[in-house]
């Protein structure tokens, strides 16, 4: 077990947190305005609109990239091939599996927190795929060794809110874990005294999940036996799960070679010293996010380590550009791109520094005029839009 998994942030009670938040979320609304973000009228705690932030709408929302409906096009089974680079423009060789089940974990001060646990992983089972989760259900493992990737959810949100990206990446040979932060889900209410505590334990509940699915994978006769190759890690997550990213990947004692917080809140709103990541980040931002505003992207992007981060930008896009539905300010930015540009550019950096693998710096070449206008990848410096 990580020694992580119950630690709360340090220096900071629950109630400081979260008086924190309310007061940052409203100082990266000016700054946007400052900086001339058009959205600056629905900053979430301003105007009451931080209910927008709920991303879980995702029931019946499985990714429909391949046309068998299971997240992939069928492969053999076993590891994938990698004497040929990988294509991350493309959906992987593997079909989809997934199985679900709860962590008994104990949070800061010995209180519990019960997570509810996804895994995504690669199969050659052609059983049809679950609605709600995008892969077929408690199907064999296709080989093994696999990287695996977390991935945290936003605030009032759920495992599957993603289901684009975690299965996408499945269907290229990883294992994806996606697990509940209880206080911060959809059941529980927007800002009540629970989101206060999810931000003390949320990095904890990132670890605990992925120590769960580790210890599957070494028990011989379970689902996920050898599914997981420990030395490769990574790990992801939208809005207060990018905040997540983040935190848990400045904790002194992590497994993760690499992360991608996307749409992440301002740095100002929370106390993570993210300048002691010492792995490679890729931040993922949209111009006209209304929620985590882009400003505040491009400060915790310039907070990293300079040799070791990256920004991804998309121009028009808004908050909901990386959940399966677009449930707000969808006008600007067609969410079919969106997923797109994030699996492409967000696997072909996970491919190079979690999974290892060769032939992906062409898609990690900086360019400020992706598919004319979708996108602009950075890294080291900013140049202001």
């Amino acid at each position: 077990m990580h020694a992580g998994a119950g630690r709360a942030m340090p220096g900071w009670s629950a109630s400081q947190l979260l008086l924190r938040l309310l007061r940052g979320w409203k100082a990266a609304g000016k700054a946007a305005g400052k900086t001339g973000g058009k959205m600056i009228g629905k900053i979430a705690l301003a105007r009451g609109c931080l209910p927008l932030l709920v991303v879980s709408l995702t029931w019946g929302c499985g990714d429909s990239s391949s046309a068998d409906g299971n997240g992939g096009s069928a492969g053999a089974a076993g590891a994938p091939n990698n004497t040929a680079a990988p294509d991350p423009a493309q959906t992987g060789s593997f079909l989809v599996g997934a199985t679900r089940f709860t962590v008994d974990h104990t949070g800061v001060g010995g209180v519990a927190r019960p997570l509810d646990v996804v895994v995504w992983y690669p199969t050659a089972d052609k059983k049809g795929a679950d609605e709600t989760l995008g892969g077929a259900l408690d199907v064999s493992v296709a080989g093994g060794g696999y990287p695996l990737i977390a991935f945290s959810h936003g605030l009032g949100g759920i495992p599957e809110q993603s289901t684009f990206f975690t299965t996408f990446m499945a269907s290229h040979g990883y294992v994806v874990v996606a697990m509940s932060h209880p206080g911060s889900t959809i059941s529980d209410p927007i800002m009540g005294e629970g989101v206060a505590a999810a931000f003390v334990n949320r990095p904890g509940d990132v670890l605990a999940a992925v120590d769960a699915v580790v210890a599957r994978s070494d028990d011989n006769g379970d689902l996920l036996s050898g599914s997981v190759d420990p030395s490769r890690m990574g790990v992801s997550g939208h809005s207060f799960g990018a905040w997540t990213t983040l935190a848990v990947m400045a904790l002194d004692d992590h497994p993760f070679l690499a992360g991608i917080p996307m749409a992440p809140p301002s740095p100002e709103i929370t106390p993570v010293e993210i300048a002691n990541i010492g792995q490679e980040v890729m931040i993922m931002g949209a111009t006209e996010d209304s929620l985590a505003v882009y400003p505040g992207a491009v400060l915790a992007f310039e907070r990293l380590s300079p040799d070791k981060r990256w920004l991804l930008t998309f121009p028009g896009a808004d908050h909901f550009a990386y959940s399966d539905p677009c449930l707000a300010g969808c006008e600007g930015y067609d969410q079919d791109t969106a997923h797109r540009m994030i699996n492409t550019y967000g696997a072909a950096f996970l491919m190079k520094f979690v999974g290892g693998e060769d032939g992906l710096d062409t898609y990690l070449e900086t360019d400020t005029n992706i598919e004319d206008g979708a996108g602009i990848l950075e890294a080291g410096t900013h140049t202001p839009l």
